[in-house]
């Protein structure tokens, strides 16, 4: 161990799985800070590289994060709050090296994070699980206007919807795929979708919008005046799937 002030010897907390790191990780700032003593050569080291190697299991990181972390913070206290008996006890590095050494622990820090990170892999959802608590409305009374089949949601780019309580008409747009979360679409481009109050138009409006080519709805729609709002995705049992778009 180099002479100096350190916060506690990485190994400290250790679990057996992770001593051997533990102790390489130690060697490594005695090395770097000797080096800077010493003003020698510090070469770049990769601890990534080292962990996989190793086979170091990510659960064993913790500790050594921690006090890899806890150093940092402390050097940070010399550099930034200027303590007073930090100072001190680390008064055989000038403040450039200490910089340089606070560097190189952060670096230690961000290796472990990035190795002992557990990425979950996604569980890819059915159509059928998505639409578990999805609300829409099925059909007008008499039949006069259906909704799509839902499960088309996850199929195309481009639908309108009607809210029959509120009279809003709504433009979804993807450059994904939708997807569906509860009563919530979602991944709709927000710039291009939107919503707007068909006002005065009424029901004869909203159905001329099912006929024709879907070019000529989307043209319709487009020579809407009323104001246009940001889509917030939200589906409710007034909300009529209208058309598919594209």
């Amino acid at each position: 161990m180099s002479s100096g002030r350190k916060t506690k010897t990485v190994q400290t907390t250790m679990t057996n799985g992770s001593i051997e790191i533990g102790y390489y990780v130690e060697s490594c700032i005695d090395e770097f800070i000797e080096n800077l003593i010493n003003n020698s050569y510090n070469k770049k080291r990769s601890l990534v590289k080292y962990m996989k190697a190793h086979r170091v299991k990510k659960g064993d990181c913790k500790s050594i994060l921690d006090t890899c972390t806890s150093m940092r913070d402390e050097l940070d206290s010399i550099l930034v709050d200027k303590d007073p008996e930090l100072i001190e006890g680390y008064s055989y590095l000038t403040t450039p090296k200490i910089k340089k050494l606070r560097e190189f622990v952060h670096s230690l820090c961000v290796d472990i994070k990035s190795y002992s990170t557990i990425t979950r892999k996604r569980k890819k959802l059915t159509p059928e699980k998505m639409l578990e608590k999805f609300q829409y409305l099925e059909e007008l009374p008499k039949g006069s206007l259906k909704s799509f089949d839902p499960k088309r949601l996850f199929d195309i780019e481009c639908f309108i919807a009607y809210n029959v309580k509120t009279g809003d008409l709504f433009y979804y747009k993807t450059d994904t795929k939708f997807e569906v979360k509860g009563t919530t679409l979602l991944n709709f481009n927000e710039k291009e979708s939107y919503c707007c109050r068909v006002g005065r138009k009424g029901m004869s409006f909203v159905v001329s919008l099912t006929e024709g080519v879907p070019s000529r709805a989307e043209k319709t729609m487009a020579k809407i005046k009323t104001k246009k709002k940001a889509c917030t995705g939200r589906f409710n049992i007034n909300t009529i799937l209208l058309r598919v778009l594209l």
